[in-house]
């Protein structure tokens, strides 16, 4: 989880972000501060969308480390984990979503002249932004991150084995 500055979304300009490191799924709130407060709306979000997230992985910014933060996180059971200072290595791959966000958002903004003035344009942009990444790109599988992250490939044929309660072969379950 990390934040960085759209300044197209100004007054809401820090995009506070998280992705699934497994499948790559992305989302994304436009917030006003960087303030705990908003780190937990975000959260809150995230696991409307994503669902329950087990561990989080941040860097040290001031946000992260409130005691606010960790209650939060322990009410929800998930574990904070915090990355080692000035080693950027464990935030690669949020620092990428970042770019890719950015890069992503300046064409479809080019592409379609549009003013993002009110919190619902802002919105409206950022939900058309994660639908194209987290549902229209592939991975090497032919997969979306949208289906990897919620396991919607296929269901592999279950092995038949003896079912003691039945006296004979049944499919496990």
């Amino acid at each position: 989880m990390d934040f960085t500055h759209m300044q197209q979304f100004r007054p809401y300009s820090f995009l506070h972000v998280s992705i699934d490191t497994y499948s790559g799924f992305l989302w994304a709130t436009p917030q006003r501060r960087e303030a705990t407060p908003k780190v937990i709306h975000h959260l809150l979000a995230c696991f409307a969308v994503m669902g329950h997230l087990s561990q989080i992985n941040t860097d040290n910014a001031p946000a992260y480390c409130t005691t606010a933060l960790s209650t939060f996180c322990a009410q929800w059971d998930v574990r904070l984990k915090h990355g080692i200072p000035y080693n950027s290595t464990g935030q690669a791959i949020v620092e990428r979503a970042n770019c890719t966000l950015k890069t992503l958002l300046n064409k479809q903004l080019k592409q379609g002249e549009l003013r993002l003035r009110t919190l619902g344009d802002i919105q409206k942009q950022m939900h058309i932004l994660l639908f194209t990444l987290n549902n229209l790109t592939l991975n090497a599988d032919q997969q979306t991150p949208t289906d990897w992250h919620f396991h919607k490939s296929e269901v592999l044929e279950r092995p038949r084995v003896s079912c003691p309660i039945r006296n004979g072969w049944a499919q496990c379950l």
